[in-house]
């Protein structure tokens, strides 16, 4: 074997055991929740990594991707009685969609600029849905649709999505798109100079990065069979995401599942025995990453041992 093949094998590989395991933690016994949470959290930070690790920009209310998805899942299911799948492969590019419309104005924003909008974004998509009367998004007695409950296809459903984007994305950032994305995040003003068209690419990865998103919380909805707005538009979950994503290493293929991976477990600790002081010790964590860590695990390795750089997507 080459060895400027050896790292696309060993990502490929990881896949490989990765999607192993959860395809057969439920076969052997294991409980199905946890292991879909994880999902929904890996696929989340993957979904993130796009826009903020090879874009450039970081959308702390990423989570509004996720609630339209939920949204548009539950009414395709509730109003028009659309299988499941089907339902969740349009929130999905609802999600997308939404993603356009936001994207437009405030892509031309960088920074905290744009992180302080997708925040404001996401509690006018929330304040929305709760202003419509209920029998249009269900208000803030949400939408139940217990008919639709089948966990096992629905957690089978996400293992191929979660692997599928980690499929798509070794393609994605292997190819001209996914240079002239780095090539943004290095340097904007550079980028266009060479001649990229800088806020098409943008807005490109803005829509897939939303559209994995919705793609999760419409499989939530199939799942739980429940969405309401404090739930589907919760900010804890965008603090998730980010955190998990940091930890393993945005701008990196695998960063964001090892980081979900390792912060998951100390996550559901946290939960169960600081419930109080759960967001606290999760706000300290990030901040301690951004100042000792700021590359994250898989970006550290890259950096200080050269020996290892090129086995690191």
């Amino acid at each position: 074997m080459e060895r400027r093949n050896l790292p696309k094998t060993l990502y490929f590989l990881m896949i490989a055991v990765l999607g192993t395991y959860l395809f057969v933690a439920p076969l052997v016994g294991l409980l199905i929740t946890p292991h879909f949470i994880l999902l929904q959290l890996m696929t989340l930070s993957i979904s993130f990594n796009i826009i903020a690790g090879y874009v450039g920009y970081v959308s702390f209310g990423h989570v509004a991707f996720y609630g339209i998805g939920a949204y548009v899942t539950a009414l395709l299911v509730w109003k028009l009685v659309l299988p499941p799948p089907l339902s969740v492969l349009f929130g999905g590019l609802g999600a997308a969609l939404a993603a356009v419309l936001v994207g437009l104005p405030t892509l031309r924003l960088r920074g905290t600029y744009f992180a302080i909008a997708t925040i404001a974004l996401n509690e006018a998509f929330k304040g929305t849905i709760l202003l419509l009367p209920d029998e249009v998004a269900g208000g803030s007695h949400g939408i139940p649709q217990p008919s639709i409950y089948d966990p096992l296809l629905s957690y089978y459903s996400f293992v191929i999505i979660t692997m599928g984007s980690l499929i798509v994305m070794h393609f994605l950032v292997s190819s001209r798109i996914g240079l002239r994305f780095r090539s943004i995040r290095e340097d904007e003003e550079a980028a266009s100079t060479m001649g990229i068209n800088v806020v098409s690419v943008k807005l490109f990865g803005f829509m897939i990065s939303a559209f994995l998103a919705g793609l999760v919380g419409g499989m939530s909805y199939w799942f739980t069979t429940y969405v309401e707005p404090d739930s589907a538009f919760n900010m804890n979950i965008s603090i998730a995401m980010i955190a998990m994503a940091m930890l393993g290493g945005i701008g990196t293929l695998f960063g964001p599942v090892l980081g979900t991976i390792i912060l998951y477990p100390i996550e559901q600790l946290l939960w169960t025995s600081l419930p109080e002081m759960f967001l606290m010790v999760l706000g300290i964590a990030i901040m301690l990453l951004i100042v000792f860590l700021p590359q994250g695990i898989m970006g550290y390795i890259r950096s200080k041992f050269s020996e290892y750089r090129t086995f690191i997507l």
